[in-house]
């Protein structure tokens, strides 16, 4: 009896590593694990994201592709818990890309910038009732410093303007945003938004987000003069440049 028990055991212990090696990872894999960065293994996490425009390509590691369909549509891509390069794509469109860490069983959340590189706007001319107090609006528009900066909409971070350097707050944390050589002129939030702000230095309008975790997009607006801008609503802003006023979409 001894003599048998002796005899099976190793057949025994072979199969069950046989079935380990075979079947253990496709397990793994149907209930959601995958290997992380390090040989890690961890479940599935999310990538969660609104995309403003139809017809634009979403690259995940430079090879899935999802194209969106309609406006403002909600996207959610499960991947694996390491890091991930996420590139924003659409024609006659500057290109956005992050590279972004999935954790394990989470949800990330990002908000990509869409900035056309043919903007489109309008000419708002003297006999508009509107000229006037648009002109003396951009005229009165200051920069936001310490002492009284600037809000986001949902107040969550703040921006100001010390040493011609975008200073920004968050979770109660101060960090500097940008530093360009020309003289900042205005600063705005992007849009509704507490990802990203628009200023205008130098000759341009430009468009930068806020957090430079992996990878910081920064994308001209606009370029001429000497321009001057506030915000219009939640998609546009009047720029004022070398006696022009236009409404200028972003």
């Amino acid at each position: 009896m001894n003599g048998n028990v002796k005899i099976l055991k190793p057949k025994y212990f072979f199969y069950t590593l046989l079935f380990l090696i075979i079947f253990l990872p496709t397990i793994l894999y149907s209930v959601g694990y995958r290997f992380g960065n390090g040989f890690r293994i961890g479940k599935l996490g999310y990538l969660a994201l609104t995309v403003p425009l139809p017809e634009t390509t979403i690259y995940i590691d430079e090879s899935k592709k999802i194209v969106t369909t309609k406006e403002n549509e909600k996207i959610k891509i499960s991947l694996s818990p390491k890091e991930h390069s996420v590139i924003i794509s659409r024609q006659s469109y500057y290109p956005w890309k992050k590279d972004i860490e999935i954790p394990s069983q989470k949800t990330v959340e990002i908000s990509p910038m869409l900035i056309s590189q043919n903007p489109s706007g309008s000419i708002i001319t003297k006999y508009d009732p509107e000229y006037l107090k648009i002109i003396n609006s951009i005229k009165q528009n200051s920069l936001p410093k310490k002492s009284e900066v600037k809000k986001s909409l949902d107040g969550s971070v703040e921006v100001w303007v010390e040493n011609n350097t975008i200073m920004s707050q968050k979770n109660n944390i101060i960090f500097e945003v940008i530093k360009p050589e020309e003289v900042i002129s205005n600063i705005e939030f992007y849009k509704n938004d507490n990802n990203a702000i628009v200023f205008s230095a130098g000759k341009g309008v430009y468009a930068v987000e806020i957090d430079k975790t992996g990878t910081q997009n920064f994308m001209p607006i606009y370029v001429g003069e000497k321009p001057l801008f506030i915000k219009a609503d939640s998609a546009s802003i009047y720029i004022q440049d070398v006696g022009t006023l236009m409404q200028v979409i972003i």
